[in-house]
């Protein structure tokens, strides 16, 4: 947060992060089950199978892309100042 105040929330990230989420869960199904990382085999919060590998992946994913990241992104767009936007290239 103290990095975000000081250079400001660039809300392009959004879309990228949505991106890196999605891509991170679908990894997740290649490690092994034991290790559950990015809830690809099992919800995190609440420890649940939500079906098939696609089921899960769609879920977990969803849920991340449609809900947390919706909220966080609001919260941050009003909370902090906006970051300038880089110096065009020529």
């Amino acid at each position: 947060m103290w990095a975000l105040r000081r250079v400001g929330y660039d809300p392009r990230g959004y879309g990228l992060q949505c991106l890196i989420a999605v891509c991170g869960v679908v990894a997740g199904r290649l490690l092994p089950r034991a290790l559950n990382v990015n809830g690809a085999f099992a919800d995190p919060i609440l420890k649940k199978e939500w079906g098939g590998a696609l089921a899960q992946v769609v879920v977990v994913a969803g849920a991340l892309v449609l809900v947390v990241y919706p909220v966080t992104h609001l919260a941050l767009s009003r909370l902090l100042p906006r970051a300038p936007r880089a110096a065009a290239r020529s």
